[in-house]
C-alpha cells in the first residue's frame, strides 16, 4: 500500500496529513468543479503558494479588516470598544491574540520570541455588520518582523480577532526593503 495519496493529475498528500490545501487540492482534482453559488466552475489547475520569507521586515497590506477591541465597562456592563491603529493598544492587544493562538496550538517558540508591528500610511475604518452585529476594522499597510513562527501564523490564522468570519486576512507586499 503506497504512503500517499494521489489525484488525478499527480498531486500527492501524505497518508494522514491535516494540511488543509493538500486535502482541497484532492477535492478539487477528483472532482474536477466547483460551485460558487449556482456558478459551477472547472478546475484546471490548483497550486499551493509557498509561505512568505520572514528573515526581516516584511511590508503588508490588509485582505480583510483587522478587529482589535477592549472591553470597557459601564456600570454592571461590559462594552466592546474596536481600537483603531493609531491607538498604542491596537498593536499590542493584536499581539497578545496572536500569542493566544500560538499557545492554543502548542506552538513552540523560543524564550523571548516577539513581533513587532507598525503602521504605515492612513488606514480606512469599515464597519461591517456579521450575525446581526456591527463589527469595526481597520484596512491599510503595515510593517512586520519579529519571529518568523508568530508571524507565520498571523499570516496562515490571521491577525486580530473574528478571524474564522474572514478578518485579519494580508498579503506581502513584494519589494519593500528598509
Amino acid at each position: 500500500m503506497s504512503s500517499l495519496i494521489r489525484g488525478e493529475e499527480g498531486a500527492s498528500c501524505s497518508r494522514g496529513t491535516t494540511s488543509i490545501s493538500c486535502r482541497a487540492t484532492l477535492t478539487l482534482e477528483v472532482g474536477g468543479e466547483v460551485a460558487l453559488g449556482s456558478v459551477r466552475l472547472k478546475v484546471e489547475e490548483v497550486k499551493e503558494e509557498p509561505p512568505p520569507d520572514f528573515s526581516g521586515p516584511v511590508l503588508c497590506e490588509t485582505m480583510s479588516p483587522v478587529v482589535v477591541s477592549t472591553g470597557i465597562r459601564k456600570g454592571a456592563k461590559l462594552h466592546k470598544r474596536f481600537l483603531p491603529p493609531e491607538d498604542p493598544a491596537f498593536w499590542y492587544i493584536a499581539e497578545q491574540n496572536l500569542r493566544r493562538k500560538a499557545a492554543a496550538l502548542n506552538l513552540d517558540l523560543p524564550a523571548g520570541a516577539t513581533v513587532r508591528f507598525e503602521r504605515v500610511g492612513d488606514w480606512r475604518s469599515r464597519l461591517v455588520e456579521v450575525q446581526g452585529l456591527k463589527v469595526r476594522g481597520y484596512e491599510g499597510r503595515f510593517v512586520a518582523e519579529g519571529n518568523w513562527r508568530l508571524l507565520l501564523l498571523a499570516y496562515e490564522a490571521g491577525l486580530g480577532e473574528r478571524n474564522s468570519q474572514g478578518f485579519g486576512m494580508f498579503r506581502i507586499v513584494s519589494g519593500y526593503s528598509r
